[in-house]
């Protein structure tokens, strides 16, 4: 995925952030989109599909794009907190 990600950038679309699914995530880990937040400069939030997981991570990402600090965050364990 991070590879199809990064080509979207590279491409030129306008992307602010990526939402990354859980599923993926909880096989590969997290590190896999540390590139697109260090060198991309994107935020990636790792969300499940329930609509209360994809609200917490869209506002996960517009902080991130308000604050200028992209990183790989989990939407999941951010909404217990």
């Amino acid at each position: 995925m991070p590879p199809v990600m990064k080509a979207l950038v590279e491409d030129g679309v306008r992307i602010d952030g990526f939402i990354a699914p859980g599923h993926v995530s909880a096989i590969t880990g997290t590190s896999i989109y540390n590139n697109l937040a260090e060198v991309c400069k994107l935020g990636v939030v790792i969300a499940g599909f329930e609509p209360v997981d994809l609200m917490q991570a869209i506002l996960m990402l517009v902080r991130q794009v308000e604050s200028g600090f992209p990183k790989v965050g989990d939407s999941i364990s951010a909404c217990g907190s």
